[in-house]
């Protein structure tokens, strides 16, 4: 079995996801919910694995379903060719409980398919035993049990034994914690129409920008897959460990609720009137705010709920061979002090709903906690571990949170307060952030570091497009970190070393700022290029190698595709 790349599709149902790799295997899926333990875990093990494969193989091709996250592959071979569809069930009234359904029809020819089956538990470091009933499968994966079961003409047992399936007719596959219905063939060819169906549906709802129109539906859809429906929360990746750069040690876990990546995808959710997921980010918000206040951590788990403690899983060896795999992340106990004005920008967003008065007094905290904390040392928005420095993201981060709360507070005589504390920080953050030696904003405030986070300060509306200090950060940026077609997030060496890839929300920044700086062009080409560089599914990863073009970091990010959606927007 070769090893998995990040040439993946994604599928899923705003709860479970799956990435299929180009074989038509599911190279990764956690149950029962995104931040839980994998079941099949190939893109970091091998170990759970669920595949088909046709005897003779000659080819093979993949596509979506129109623009819904239904992923179909066509096998070709001398005896004949079929295509595997695998999906999530679109949830809706009266459907049955989460599932992952593989559907196996025949084409041309009699194909005959063999199937690999064996999931994993414990991170890797158990197989369950599994028992037959009727209708296929029951095992246990920490203390979950799940279910496969198969169409009867899908002679399971036979495939499980390593025989081969002369496919004469479709048959169908669902692996869950559901019963099988009764007739699972019929259900699962309904659950495909009207799965296919709702996802058109709702993209036909979005104000999509008009320009690249399938890369922003497909970005469309990874946000939404991305946001939990039963909590809200938004995960800033579906993936853990998928390391920033070849054998750098930077493996995250990325399955967790960051406040900062919740705002970014949220605000893009708001542009595209996908209302309900942004009411459900502040349904989720709301609960931590009411339960946390101003003491609020970068990130939580879907819930709401601290991560858990970051650990090594020592079960699976990692993307390539490349680990650690980390469960958890350290970064939830880290003081980062743009939290406040996440949140509070997030709550300001159209279609997030009415506040609870309750939240009032609350809200005021956070804003107290902003205005008592610009211009304190924090680990940044790039999370960095061995230092602490006054940021300038972070500063101006409790300026927003400053000016968004006297948004909320309407006509509320409490308003002008925030309202003139906001314009006071709107000139000291940029006064102190400017390194006249530089040329630049700095990323410190009174700091001498190229940082791209610098171009936060245009782009969310701090200083303007026509200020001279912006032009010449744009410059000296491209000077100090462009490295190709791709921006790094800085050179200087930070815990693990000096960084090896560039950070593709960065370079989105950078087109993005090019194209509000009147060089259209430049940054319409350095957009086709990023975007040329997605994975055969449309998916994009946090980090790129300057010199290959190689994605590397956990996919899909949320960053990365509000950085599609953003760009669009900007240079349509």
């Amino acid at each position: 079995m070769r090893p998995v790349s990040l040439d993946l599709s994604l599928i899923g149902d705003c709860g479970r996801v799956a990435l299929i790799d180009r074989d038509g295997s599911v190279a990764w899926c956690c149950m029962p919910r995104v931040d839980g333990q994998p079941l099949l875990d190939r893109l970091l093990s091998g170990r759970g694995r669920w595949s088909f494969g046709a005897l003779e193989l000659s080819g093979r091709s993949q596509r979506y379903l129109g623009r819904a996250p239904v992923v179909v592959t066509t096998h070709r071979s001398p005896l004949g060719s079929y295509e595997s569809v695998d999906f999530f069930p679109w949830r809706g009234p009266g459907r049955a409980g989460r599932c992952l359904v593989r559907l196996l029809r025949p084409l041309e020819g009699l194909p005959r398919v063999r199937m690999s089956f064996r999931p994993a538990a414990r991170w890797g470091e158990d197989l369950p035993g599994m028992s037959r009933t009727p209708t296929g499968l029951v095992f246990d994966a920490d203390w979950s049990l799940y279910q496969l079961h198969a169409s009867p003409d899908a002679r399971l047992y036979t495939l499980l034994a390593g025989g081969a399936l002369p496919l004469e007719r479709p048959v169908a596959f669902v692996l869950g914690q559901l019963d099988a219905p009764e007739d699972l063939s019929a259900w699962a060819h309904e659950a495909l129409k009207d799965t296919a169906a709702a996802w058109e549906r709702w993209l036909d709802g979005l104000a999509l920008p008009r320009r690249w129109g399938e890369a922003c539906a497909r970005s469309a859809v990874v946000l939404k897959l991305c946001t939990d429906e039963d909590t809200g929360g938004i995960v800033a990746a579906p993936t853990t460990s998928i390391p920033e750069a070849p054998e750098s040690g930077r493996c995250w876990d990325y399955r967790y609720c960051w406040l900062r990546d919740g705002f970014f995808a949220a605000r893009e959710l708001s542009r595209l009137g996908a209302h309900g997921a942004v009411a459900g980010w502040r349904r989720w918000l709301s609960a931590v705010l009411a339960r946390d206040g101003a003491a609020l951590r970068p990130l939580y788990d879907l819930d709401g709920a601290p991560p858990p403690a970051e650990r090594v899983a020592e079960g699976l060896p990692g993307y390539r061979g490349m680990g650690p795999v980390r469960v958890g992340n350290q970064a939830a106990e880290q003081v980062q002090h743009d939290v406040w004005g996440d949140a509070l920008a997030a709550l300001s967003l159209a279609g997030a709903g009415a506040l609870d008065p309750a939240l009032t007094a609350t809200l005021e905290a956070l804003g107290e906690a902003a205005w008592a904390r610009w211009d304190q040392p924090d680990a940044g928005i790039w999370e960095l571990r061995g230092s602490a420095h006054v940021h300038t993201a972070s500063s101006l981060f409790c300026q927003i949170a400053c000016d968004r709360l006297a948004g909320l507070l309407g006509d509320s005589p409490r308003a002008g307060l925030w309202r003139e504390r906001a314009e006071r920080l709107r000139e000291a953050i940029p006064e102190r952030a400017w390194s006249a030696s530089l040329g630049a904003f700095s990323g410190q405030l009174g700091g001498e570091t190229l940082d791209a986070s610098a171009l936060l300060l245009p782009l969310l509306g701090l200083v303007s497009w026509d200020d001279p200090r912006t032009c010449s950060t744009v410059a000296t940026l491209e000077a100090g970190l462009r490295r190709g077609d791709d921006l790094m997030r800085y050179a200087a060496a930070d815990d693990f070393g000096e960084p090896e890839t560039a950070f593709n929300l960065c370079t989105f920044w950078l087109i993005e700022a090019l194209a509000r700086s009147g060089r259209s062009a430049e940054a319409e080409r350095l957009f086709e290029g990023i975007l040329s560089a997605r994975s055969a599914g449309g998916l994009l990863s946090e980090d790129r190698a300057p010199e290959t073009g190689e994605l590397w970091g956990n996919l899909p990010q949320v960053y990365a595709h509000v950085g599609i959606l953003a760009c669009a927007w900007a240079l349509g």
